[in-house]
């Protein structure tokens, strides 16, 4: 293992770790992004948050790592790590982080998550989390198997709906299942054309392309 990879091994220890010891873990200005539900936390305030929700509720999730690429700088503990890994879940308990708005359904889960942390002079800078959230909606029966990502959820979230409002109407229909049938459509000329818009409360933007969050017709890109 890298030298990297040995102070990642140890920083992903935060997720069991007492909401006052994030700064143990993290820069003051760190963000973590779960790009998938569109949550972020910035700072060290709003990580405290989320380490007191992590601690209440990651025990209900077992991690297999697959693979650990990094990418180090010579000169410090810096760089980048990508790992993926398998969330093996017990949805016993509500799971903000993972699931917003759905409440606890007992069922189980295997979970593909990848990870992509920047790590400066040996503490998280930057981390974001993607993994294809219409499986969770159809795994915790918050979604029909019938349906192309139309939520069964009482109200949508803020989030949500300003994804859907910014949305070019002409895409709600576009079947658009991976990255290339995106570019080809910018090919051809047609859409979809990448949106910018901010991320709730924490002053940073998000660009997303294709149809409303949990649909086929869903990409994310921080």
């Amino acid at each position: 293992n890298s030298r990297l990879t040995e102070v990642y091994d140890q920083l992903r220890r935060y997720r069991g770790s007492p909401a006052k010891a994030a700064e143990n873990f993290f820069t003051p200005d760190a963000s973590v992004t779960f790009v998938s539900t569109g949550s972020s936390y910035v700072g060290i305030s709003q990580i405290e948050q989320l380490l007191s929700t992590l601690r209440d509720t990651f025990h209900l999730v077992n991690v297999k790592k697959i693979s650990l690429i990094a990418s180090e700088s010579i000169q410090s503990i810096s760089g980048m790590v990508t790992e993926e890994c398998i969330y093996n879940i017990k949805h016993d308990s509500y799971i903000p982080w993972l699931a917003p708005d759905v409440r606890e359904t007992g069922e189980e889960l295997q979970l593909p998550v990848c990870i992509i942390t920047s790590i400066q002079n040996g503490k998280i800078r930057s981390q974001r989390l993607y993994w294809d959230h219409l499986t969770v909606l159809r795994s915790f029966k918050a979604v029909s198997r019938a349906t192309k990502g139309v939520a069964n959820l009482p109200e949508p979230n803020d989030f949500a709906k300003r994804v859907v409002a910014n949305v070019n109407e002409s895409l709600i229909s576009t079947e658009i299942e991976t990255y290339e049938d995106v570019e080809e459509l910018q090919n051809q000329g047609g859409p979809p054309k990448p949106q910018r818009f901010p991320t709730t409360g924490t002053g940073r933007t998000s660009t997303r392309v294709g149809g409303p969050p949990g649909g086929r017709s869903n990409f994310s890109f921080a």
